[in-house]
């Protein structure tokens, strides 16, 4: 009888040690992918258009995203758009009606060695050359803490003649 048993659990421990057929693997049919290079992403003169927005997504446009404030630093600040005409009209006054940060941001689309300054009573506040901006033309920054009321007058100087873009923002120091 001992035998018999111990030859049942031989067996049952072979059978479940054996390795089973895998399973089959399962093959589905789906669209074949596009080509990279009729993507107008990669290729703009492909000629195929990019799928249309979803409705859905073209009305949520303005909505905010879950961690999004729009009520502190950049978003908070009055912007005004102006254009500079070099070497004419290259001096651009600014009230400033009370302490506030200024925020500039100029681009002019042709290479010219040219500084962006802020400046005020005579003094310069702060001044910056431009750099090669990723899409072509050059670019300058300046973030400038303004510490009292008055008037303050950005300049652009430079060799050239070219048609700078004046994005200006001021934003009220807490």
């Amino acid at each position: 009888m001992t035998r018999l048993l111990l030859a049942a659990i031989i067996l049952s421990l072979n059978a479940a040690a054996s390795p089973q057929a895998p399973p089959r693997p399962r093959v589905e049919e789906t669209s074949p992918r596009a080509r990279a290079q009729d993507d107008p992403t990669i290729h703009p003169s492909a000629g195929s258009r990019p799928p249309a927005l979803p409705a859905r997504a073209l009305a949520e446009r303005g909505r905010e995203e879950p961690g999004e404030r729009r009520t502190e630093g950049w978003a908070l600040a009055q912007w005004k758009v102006y254009t500079l005409q070099l070497p004419s009209s290259a001096r651009l006054p600014i009230a400033i009606t009370t302490p506030s940060i200024l925020m500039i941001r100029a681009s002019w689309p042709t290479p010219a060695d040219l500084t962006i300054s802020v400046l005020r009573g005579g003094t310069s506040l702060k001044s910056v050359r431009g750099v090669s901006a990723p899409l072509g033309g050059q670019l300058a920054t300046a973030r400038i803490d303004v510490a009292s009321p008055g008037q303050v007058v950005v300049a652009a100087s430079g060799t050239g003649s070219a048609t700078v873009t004046l994005h200006v923002g001021i934003l009220p120091a807490r």
